[in-house]
């Protein structure tokens, strides 16, 4: 993969782990795009930090900071929640189950139900799904657009 996450507990800390990485990349004959990269801010009850924290630099660039990133698929937000996540994997259920009846609509049950299992059951990232809000799962009626998902197709 060519993704990297870096966590750290200060914005010196991530600098200096910033550093490292363009120094590893001179000497990999690799480069960082700083237009793709992002930063994201955590907030702790203990922290007296007002705003935004200072900027990180690459290749002297200052990196934006951001509300949420998707990172291999999942959806992260400073309050850690899943709801974002949920609500992603729910759209994409149903997208899915539309393009497929749009696609083989004509085909036999048998076909479609093989398609349904292979696109529509794996929800990337469920398993993590922990820190949601109370209800969460059915204000955002995961189990409904499975069923739905479902009947589309068939």
């Amino acid at each position: 993969a060519d993704d990297i996450c870096l966590v750290c507990p200060s914005v010196k800390a991530l600098q200096k782990l910033v550093h490292i990485c363009e120094a590893f990349g001179a000497g990999n004959d690799m480069t960082f795009c700083d237009k793709k990269t992002n930063c994201m801010y955590f907030p702790c009850h203990r922290s007296s930090l007002s705003g935004w924290p200072p900027s990180v630099k690459l290749y002297g660039t200052p990196l934006p900071y951001v509300l949420s990133v998707t990172y291999l698929g999942f959806q992260i937000t400073p309050d850690l929640s899943d709801d974002d996540s949920i609500r992603r994997q729910t759209r994409q259920l149903y997208t899915k189950a539309n393009s497929l009846i749009r696609t083989f609509g004509n085909c036999s049950t048998e076909v479609k139900r093989i398609l349904f299992m292979a696109h529509c059951s794996p929800m990337y990232c469920a398993q993590l799904w922990n820190n949601h809000s109370a209800g969460a799962l059915q204000r955002l009626r995961v189990r409904v657009a499975y069923h739905d998902a479902f009947k589309i197709i068939m």
